[in-house]
């Protein structure tokens, strides 16, 4: 909580432009008029170029100005939010430690399922072989051969939609397999899933 606190009244408070969020909507502001004179004389000199770098630093500033306020009040809502959890936590504290509210503690029961079930599932993961079974599924996830065996079912359930298309049709406007593997390897490497 102290660190939490700490950090987010400095985010939004603190004089220093580089830390805090009102510091920096500060500064912006008082480069706005300064830019906006930049603009009008260039508009006055009908110079396009600088026209258009005018207007687009000014256009910048006042994103940037518009960002920090925006920052600083989300910043203001989190910790009014943790707050309010740390007030109705101590309300509920306090009951229960003065005895005014019973601590009844309770989960629901776990539902285990029969040992019959397991094993008519055909798998039954105890032992070595259920370890080594895991950890290969694991290495395979981690290699990225799960991810292009996914990418292959893709193209193969999409070529494979238009039942009324015959199959000698369909493999000649399917992917190749080379295909499918670069743009595999390419959005795990360069998309959103990426490790590092």
């Amino acid at each position: 909580m102290a660190v939490t606190f700490t950090a987010g009244v400095e985010k939004i408070f603190h004089p220093d432009q580089r830390i805090g969020f009102l510091a920096q909507a500060q500064i912006l502001a008082k480069k706005t008029p300064t830019l906006q004179k930049t603009l009008d004389s260039a508009n006055a000199a009908g110079d396009v170029t600088a026209i258009d770098a005018a207007q687009k630093a000014l256009h910048a500033n006042r994103t940037l100005r518009f960002n920090n306020v925006l920052d600083a009040g989300v910043a203001g809502i989190f910790l009014a939010l943790v707050i309010a959890i740390i007030l109705l936590s101590l309300r509920e504290w306090f009951l229960l430690l003065s005895r005014r509210k019973p601590a009844v503690l309770h989960e629901t029961e776990p539902v285990w399922l029969p040992d019959y079930a397991v094993v008519e599932g055909g798998r039954k993961f105890s032992g070595a072989a259920g370890a080594a079974a895991l950890a290969l599924a694991l290495a395979k996830e981690w290699s990225g051969e799960s991810h292009l065996e996914r990418a292959q079912q893709c193209e193969c359930s999409r070529v494979c939609e238009n039942a009324d298309v015959s199959r000698s049709h369909i493999h000649g406007h399917s992917k190749a397999a080379q295909q499918v593997y670069v743009e595999a390897t390419e959005q795990r490497f360069n998309g959103v899933r990426r490790c590092c």
